[in-house]
């Protein structure tokens, strides 16, 4: 069946028949008409756009949405019938004011068209929700003991992840490539270092310096360096002479440097000598600040200016070598040195959240309001059941195609038609 318009005194239906809407379903003495499908579908494309979700794809997924905008709006109708039937009566008058306060507060454009088709949406859908309520009233409500139980039967469900709070010390252990890089700039300090200007400087190193320089090993030599640069450090007096003090700001880079050049061996035993010292000290409070001033000094971990701290973290957050001894270890206690990538790292838990599991008290709200959706979508599943077999909901046998733009998937999502376009079909008489 097809509702025809015709132009009064230039054409009769008969003759050239205009479509102005086809109807798709018969709900007892009502229709819905696929013009109404297509607007619903609209809405529904607008709130998945609004609310950030994917818009579907391909001609299955908008059918599939066709299909249940044409279920969503039988629903409706049969529950405004039982309203009808309920004699529900609304005050339109108060609603319209409502709707035009909601214009003016979001800075819509006035428009009595609008503002009647806002005031049709909202009737229904509040007809339909006092249906809903009238007949949740026959219904058994959500009780207390609902709620214990449902607890108790999926406690599961309620576990949360364990949390621990820990700091950290991250230290970046040196390559050889680095090491033997590190090692070469030394040497070039103490040539320059034998040809500064400066007779005090120079001098510095002594033949005894140098000798035990070359009888040192490469693999013992870059703390030799250091001890010996640190001693020329110290020897540059404050009034010298620019090329001086030039080498003055080198030395000074490469001993801030030194403090940071650890191979793997030398980082362990580093660590190991952090761990001793903090664990000596009994008080907890005076142990926790004795391992943050550790971590301002040395570690090089995002949040080493905070003294390490991580915070609370649940399981599963942070790396797993670290989680091993945040989650094992005993409380107020220094883990054991131990390897994270390229970095060597120890951390000191603080406390840890062992109530893996929330409380009926804490979560009784959330499984009252699941109930409670649980039990509308019950009441709504079966008076809609009843509805239809108490009533008459029959389709048409019409094809119910939709225009190609909709199916266009180069369309902007912003860009749904505005208006139905609908196509002539023959009508026969």
């Amino acid at each position: 069946m097809c509702l025809l318009l015709s132009v009064a005194g230039f054409a009769s239906a008969s003759e050239n028949p205009i479509v102005a809407d086809r109807v798709l379903r018969f709900v007892n003495n009502s229709v819905i008409t696929q013009g109404e499908v297509w607007e619903k579908m609209r809405r529904d494309l607008g709130l998945l756009r609004r609310q950030g979700k994917p818009m579907p794809e391909g001609q299955a997924a908008i059918e599939a949405m066709r299909l249940d905008a044409l279920d969503a709006l039988t629903e409706e109708m049969l529950l405004n019938q039982e309203a009808d039937r309920l004699q529900v009566q609304l005050d339109t008058t108060s609603l319209m004011r409502e709707i035009r306060d909601w214009v003016r507060d979001n800075n819509l454009d006035p428009s009595v068209l609008q503002e009647t088709k806002e005031l049709k949406r909202r009737t229904k859908d509040m007809r339909a929700n006092f249906v809903l309520r009238h007949y949740q009233s026959q219904w058994r409500p959500v009780t207390p003991q609902d709620v214990q139980q449902y607890y108790r039967e999926n406690v599961d469900e309620f576990a949360k992840p364990q949390r621990a709070h820990g700091y950290r010390i991250l230290i970046r252990s040196s390559g050889p490539r680095e090491q033997v890089a590190f090692q070469r700039q030394l040497m070039e300090l103490v040539q320059a270092v034998q040809l500064d200007p400066t007779p005090a400087v120079a001098q510095a190193i002594s033949d005894d310096d140098l000798s035990r320089i070359v009888r040192t090993p490469d693999s013992e030599r870059t703390p030799v360096l250091i001890e010996i640069l640190q001693s020329v450090y110290d020897a540059i007096p404050d009034e010298a002479n620019p090329r001086t003090q030039n080498l003055q700001v080198r030395l000074r880079t490469a001993l801030r440097r030194s403090e940071r050049m650890w191979d793997d061996e030398g980082l362990r035993a580093h660590f190991q000598s952090i761990k001793e010292r903090v664990e000596a000290i009994e008080d907890w409070d005076q142990r926790l600040l004795r391992f943050t001033n550790f971590a301002r000094k040395y570690s090089e971990g995002p949040n080493g200016s905070t003294g390490g701290d991580l915070g609370m973290q649940e399981i599963g957050s942070q790396e797993q070598a670290i989680e091993e001894y945040l989650f094992s270890m005993a409380p107020q206690t220094v883990s054991e040195p131990f390897k994270l990538g390229e970095f060597w790292c120890v951390v000191i838990l603080a406390e840890r959240d062992s109530s893996i599991v929330r409380s009926l008290r804490e979560t009784a709200p959330e499984i009252r309001s699941y109930l409670e959706n649980i039990r509308t979508r019950a009441i709504r599943g079966s008076l809609i059941e009843q509805l239809r077999r108490n009533g008459i909901v029959q389709d048409l046998d019409v094809e119910p195609e939709l225009p190609p733009e909709w199916y266009d998937q180069n369309t902007s999502q912003t860009e749904q038609p505005d208006s139905p376009k609908w196509a002539e079909v023959e009508v026969n008489e």
